[in-house]
């Protein structure tokens, strides 16, 4: 049978998670201090006896003549004690001394005079410096900013009459001469009325030719801003306009005389149809070595080489202008 005197128990005005400092001393049954190290387990209940158990945790902790002193969330990563369990109130804290029954008498968690300043700061009315953690902030119970940071209230709307005019940017005092337009916009203005463009206005580098350009040296007629120097020709079917050394023609697209032609087939080469004939007979355009007279031995002077129709053969006969001759 063990007895336990607390001596302290305060809280620490951190960050969450908490850590609560807790102090005793352990006496046995006959009122002997303790002493050595010892496993102490804590645990935090919302009733005297029985409820519900919030947190828990054994540390070992060296007892001297029946005192200890322990820090109680001590391990905020896999064990914190945090705000939310320390906000159950009221909360009673309950101590086992190694594997012996828990102590039958478990004591009330109160809060230090410090601390009540500190549960004053939940409803604070202003925050001045520091950082402020919140998983949403609200106004009167309605959202205004959610857990992701994103502005949920009201609308936010401006007067614009409350606007420094020293502070407008010189851009847009004149009434927003900034707009950006996209490109199907400035094809709309562009192809849906007539626009004047400022001179020296190039298209794709090139100069912009208008009437005023050819005016001072145009005739009257071309200078309206017609500027068509073909307006007044009337061709016939088959006719291609010709330029005469002084004006613009209509002439037949047939002018070329036998001599040109004749011209131009003798003193040029041209590749012909494969099918052109000179007076109706092919042209020949391989030639063929075979000597077809290789084999005649004509002996006699004044001999020529006949053709035998019937025999289709060539042989050597008497030139007969020769033979009446020398007779």
């Amino acid at each position: 049978m063990f007895s336990l005197l607390l001596s302290s128990l305060m809280t620490t005005a951190h960050a969450v998670p908490l850590q609560l400092t807790q102090q005793g001393r352990v006496l046995d049954s006959n009122g002997a201090a303790v002493t050595g190290q010892h496993d102490l387990t804590f645990r935090i209940y919302d009733s005297a006896s029985g409820g519900q158990m919030y947190w828990s945790d054994t540390i070992a902790v060296n007892v001297t003549n029946g005192y200890y002193a322990a820090i109680l969330g001590a391990d905020e990563v896999n064990n914190p004690l945090d705000s939310s369990t320390l906000a159950l109130y009221p909360l009673y804290l309950e101590l086992q001394l190694n594997t012996n029954a828990p102590m039958t008498t478990r004591y009330p968690i109160n809060s230090a005079p410090y601390a009540q300043m500190a549960g004053t700061a939940e409803v604070a009315e202003t925050v001045n410096g520091g950082l402020v953690n919140a998983s949403e902030i609200q106004v009167n119970g309605l959202q205004v900013i959610d857990g992701t940071g994103n502005w949920v209230g009201q609308p936010i709307t401006v007067d614009w009459s409350q606007i420094n005019p020293s502070t407008i940017p010189s851009d847009i005092i004149d009434g927003d001469d900034n707009t950006q337009l996209s490109e199907t916009q400035v094809e709309n203005y562009i192809t849906n009325g007539g626009i004047n463009l400022a001179t020296g206005s190039q298209v794709n580098s090139s100069d912009i030719v208008t009437a005023s350009t050819f005016g001072s040296y145009l005739s009257p007629e071309l200078a309206d801003g017609d500027n068509d120097l073909l307006a007044g020709l009337s061709c016939t079917p088959g006719e291609i306009l010709g330029y005469d050394g002084n004006d613009w023609v209509c002439v037949s697209d047939n002018t070329l005389d036998a001599t040109e032609v004749g011209d131009y087939i003798a003193n040029n080469a041209y590749d012909l149809n494969a099918g052109t004939t000179i007076g109706g007979l092919d042209i020949i355009t391989s030639l063929d070595d075979a000597d077809t007279l290789g084999g005649l031995s004509c002996l006699n002077d004044g001999e020529i080489a006949r053709y035998d129709y019937v025999n289709d053969e060539w042989y050597c006969d008497a030139d007969l202008d020769t033979v009446l001759t020398e007779a």
